[in-house]
């Protein structure tokens, strides 16, 4: 299981005059064109202020979002953005209160990528979907990352988006974001045999590849109930193996060390 932490940093204040929490950052290290991407996982967001994210980017500014805000424990939202224009109108929030408290049980996200559509996932149910008009929207390489900030101490409009400030009443106070496991699938179209392949990151029940870095030859792309749209296409199939690194920011490492001596 993957855990990403977050405590307060009490060595200096931010730029708003608060003492923020020092969050933390897992991404891939290599990258997916168009496919299924998967993560059962627990957030960190029990308190308002905590953001936790799973998402797709690149250094262009495209990007597809899962998040979570601790002002609504049982709330999914998901945003997406292209060609990094910032536009919050495409964040959509959705109420699950049958799911109970996100941070107290694990559930399944996924982010369905296609040549037409992008699609979120919760549970196996879809969510919402992208209609991808352009012939090139979202046609390059993206990364994924997990994430765990500090939304309520940053600045007013982001404090307010995550639900007003981050409990550090305890200031030894820990919030976690743990994830059982990812599975990462594929779909850029390959050549020679159309070797398919599939690498569950943590192990997965019940999955045809269990070991982290394993291979094995695999029937077609799995299938996923479609959105009906007109000239919708389907996946193409064809599965890499991706590797994880935990990623800490080095600046804000640098920072905490001077601060610390």
């Amino acid at each position: 299981m993957l855990v990403l932490e977050m405590h307060q940093d009490m060595t200096k204040p931010n730029q708003y005059g608060k003492y923020q929490g020092f969050g933390a950052t897992v991404s891939s290290i290599r990258s997916i064109v168009k496919g299924n991407l998967t993560a059962r996982l627990r957030t960190a967001s029990s308190s308002p202020g905590v953001v936790s994210s799973w998402i797709t980017r690149n250094k262009h500014g495209d990007e597809l979002d899962f998040e979570f805000v601790g002002k609504s424990p049982h709330q999914v939202q998901t945003n997406w953005y292209y060609n990094n224009v910032i536009d919050w109108t495409h964040g959509k929030y959705f109420d699950m209160p049958q799911l109970g408290d996100l941070n107290a049980s694990f559930h399944e996200y996924m982010i369905s990528w296609g040549d037409m559509q992008a699609r979120w996932f919760v549970d196996g149910q879809c969510m919402g979907v992208l209609e991808l008009n352009e012939s090139d929207m979202f046609s390059r390489p993206q990364q994924w990352h997990f994430s765990v900030w500090d939304g309520g101490s940053g600045s007013p409009d982001t404090t307010n988006w995550a639900g007003g400030p981050t409990d550090w009443s305890d200031v030894n106070r820990i919030y976690r974001m743990e994830v059982d496991w990812v599975q990462v699938q594929c779909s850029q179209e390959m050549t020679g045999d159309q070797r398919k392949t599939e690498w569950d990151v943590w192990h997965r029940p019940n999955a045809s590849t269990s070991v982290p870095g394993a291979e094995t030859s695999l029937g077609p792309f799995p299938s996923i109930p479609p959105v009906p749209t007109s000239g919708s296409k389907g996946l193409l199939g064809d599965f890499w193996v991706l590797a994880v690194v935990v990623v800490v920011v080095v600046v804000e490492v640098i920072t905490y060390l001077i601060f610390s001596i």
